[in-house]
C-alpha cells in the first residue's frame, strides 16, 4: 500500500515541507502525524494520549512531543543519541541502548 504512486506522492510532498520549513507549524504536525503515526488513532481513543500531546503542542514542546511519539510507536526503542551539531540536531534510537557508540 505504501508503495503505490499516491502514498509515495503524498510522501514526497510531505518530506518537502518539511525539508523547507523555517518552524514546525500546527498543520505540519498534525499531517506529519496522520502520515506516520499508525499506532496513535488506537492509542488516541482512551484519551490520555490525546491529551499529552495537545498539551506539548500548546505549549511548543517538539522535541518532548517526539520523543513521546518514539515511545508510542515504536515500543521497546529508546532515545540513544541526541547530538546539535552545526546547526542541526541529530538522533540516534537503539533497540539495544547497551551497544558501544
Amino acid at each position: 500500500m505504501l508503495s503505490s504512486p499516491k502514498h509515495a506522492s503524498a510522501h514526497d510532498t510531505l518530506r518537502e515541507r518539511i525539508r523547507s520549513a523555517q518552524t514546525i507549524t500546527p498543520d505540519l504536525l498534525s499531517d506529519v502525524l496522520d502520515a506516520s503515526c499508525v499506532r496513535l488513532p488506537c492509542l488516541n481513543r482512551s484519551g490520555i494520549v490525546a491529551e499529552r500531546i495537545a498539551r506539548l503542542r500548546q505549549s511548543s514542546a517538539w522535541g518532548d512531543l517526539c520523543l513521546m511519539l518514539i515511545n508510542v510507536e515504536l515500543p521497546g526503542w529508546t532515545l540513544r543519541r541526541l547530538v546539535y551539531d552545526d546547526g542541526e540536531w541529530h538522533c540516534a534510537l537503539s533497540y539495544q541502548p547497551n551497544l558501544p557508540v
